[in-house]
């Protein structure tokens, strides 16, 4: 059997989409993000951005793992933007999505 022959590396910035990252990461004896709502704020993120088709187009919800913030409560990362949201709650979920919001503009 022959090499199957590898596609060329493509870079694509044309259609790239803001991509934001909530932290799920979970420790047993330890501060972390699913100890702090970091599920809960991923569904109802996910939920939002599927209501709304057109910032659908602009970003991309996507569970992470430790983003290296333990200690910092539930942690969001907004790509390309380095923006960081630490000690969410769902209780800031409009405040959150406010500050998502602004990054996609």
């Amino acid at each position: 059997m022959g090499k199957s022959k590898k596609e060329s590396l493509v870079v694509d910035r044309e259609s790239q989409k803001s991509q934001i990252f909530v932290c799920t990461h979970e420790r047993k004896n330890d501060a972390c993000c699913a100890q702090s709502d970091g599920f809960e704020i991923l569904k109802a993120l996910k939920e939002w951005s599927k209501s709304e088709p057109d910032l659908k187009k602009k970003m991309r919800i996507t569970r992470s793992g430790c983003l290296d913030r333990c200690k910092e409560g539930a942690v969001i990362a907004i790509y390309p933007n380095n923006v960081w949201i630490t000690h969410a709650s769902l209780d800031q979920l409009d405040e959150i999505k406010m500050v998502i919001e602004g990054e996609l503009d």
